[in-house]
């Protein structure tokens, strides 16, 4: 069964926004900001999934090219990741002809096979001739909503600001 983050109502994407707008002014006006306590948090909560340069997990995408990102696409990741544009956020999902169904990132493509990639090193390796569909799953995301709930908006400036920095 295909995993996906509940649907938004119109006063959810709303607040989602209002937040983001909000977030992002604050992060790009902060003057001094606390890069050891957005290392902490970014430990403490990206790391579980992603990696740097040298730490995390990497089952999903590099967080090391973030530097280069703004912070609108950063917040807008971290704060509702079904709507972050980029396909290697969304979860790929794979139905076989044998009834089998594999929900995770997609890894890699051959001319005979395609590769699911689950947390940590798991992986499965499907054989192009038994798939009967695959593909990503619109809306959905590997992320799960409301990851930075709690922290307050100066712990999301120091977080956003220390992925923004070079490592």
């Amino acid at each position: 069964m295909v995993q996906t983050n509940s649907p938004k109502s119109a006063g959810d994407k709303l607040r989602i926004r209002q937040r983001l707008d909000r977030l992002t002014r604050r992060v790009d006006a902060a003057g001094a900001v606390d890069l050891a306590r957005g290392r902490m948090l970014f430990e403490a909560t990206c790391t579980a999934g992603h990696s740097t340069s040298n730490s995390g997990s990497g089952f999903d995408p590099s967080l090391s090219g973030s530097k280069n990102r703004t912070t609108e696409a950063i917040l807008t990741a971290v704060l509702d990741p079904s709507q972050a544009g980029e396909n290697v956020f969304r979860t790929f999902h794979v139905e076989t002809t044998e009834g089998e169904s594999y929900d995770g990132l997609f890894g890699d493509e051959t001319r005979d096979f395609r590769t699911v990639r689950f947390a940590g090193v798991a992986r499965q390796v499907v054989p192009i001739t038994s798939i009967k569909k695959a593909g990503y799953v619109a809306g959905s995301s590997q992320m799960p909503d409301g990851l930075v709930e709690a922290p307050d908006d100066s712990q999301i400036t120091d977080l956003v600001r220390y992925g923004q920095s070079p490592k």
